[in-house]
C-alpha cells in the first residue's frame, strides 16, 4: 500500500514539474522567440485572446480537430500520455497518475477558459498567469507546486 501511495505522490510531483517545464520552456520560450515555431499559437493566439477577453477563450467551444491551436494542445497532451504507457509495466500507479494528471490538466484548463469565475476560484494562479502584470510567471496550470518551489509564482 505504501508503494502505491509513493508512486501516486511521485506521479503528481513529476507531472507538475513536467507541466511547468513544457509551459515555460516550450510554449513560452520557443513560442515567443521563434516566429515560425509550431508552439507560437500558445502565445500569439491563446494568450492574446485570453488577455483580451479577461480569461475567456472561445476556441474551447470549437471541436478540437477544427481549430489548429486546440488540435496542437490535444495532440501534444495525447503524445505526452502515450510516451508514459511503457511505464505501466514497471510503475503502474506512477504512470497512471501521470496520465490522469494530463487528462485533468486538459479539462481544468479548458473549463478555466470557458467559465472565468470557476477558473478564478479553483485555478487563481492560472488566471494571474494570463491577466497579471507578468505573463511569464505562474507556469503551473493544474497545480502551483513547482511555482512555489521555484518561486515563479506571483499573485497579481
Amino acid at each position: 500500500m505504501m508503494l502505491i501511495l509513493l508512486q501516486i505522490v511521485l506521479g503528481i510531483m513529476y507531472a507538475n514539474v513536467l507541466e511547468w517545464m513544457i509551459h515555460k520552456y516550450i510554449l513560452h520560450d520557443l513560442g515567443k522567440k521563434w516566429k515560425n515555431s509550431i508552439f507560437r499559437f500558445h502565445w500569439s493566439e491563446h494568450h492574446k485572446v485570453a488577455r483580451k477577453n479577461k480569461m475567456v477563450d472561445e476556441s474551447y467551444n470549437i471541436s478540437w480537430w477544427k481549430e489548429m491551436g486546440r488540435a496542437k494542445e490535444v495532440l501534444g497532451l495525447g503524445l505526452l500520455a502515450l510516451i508514459h504507457v511503457p511505464l505501466l509495466l514497471i510503475t503502474p500507479w506512477f504512470a497512471a497518475t501521470t496520465m490522469l494528471y494530463t487528462v485533468a490538466y486538459y479539462f481544468a484548463h479548458k473549463r478555466s477558459h470557458l467559465d472565468k469565475e470557476w477558473g478564478r476560484k479553483w485555478l487563481p494562479w492560472h488566471a494571474w498567469h494570463h491577466l497579471g502584470r507578468d505573463q511569464d510567471k505562474n507556469w503551473g496550470v493544474l497545480l502551483p507546486f513547482t511555482d512555489w518551489i521555484l518561486r515563479t509564482n506571483t499573485r497579481n
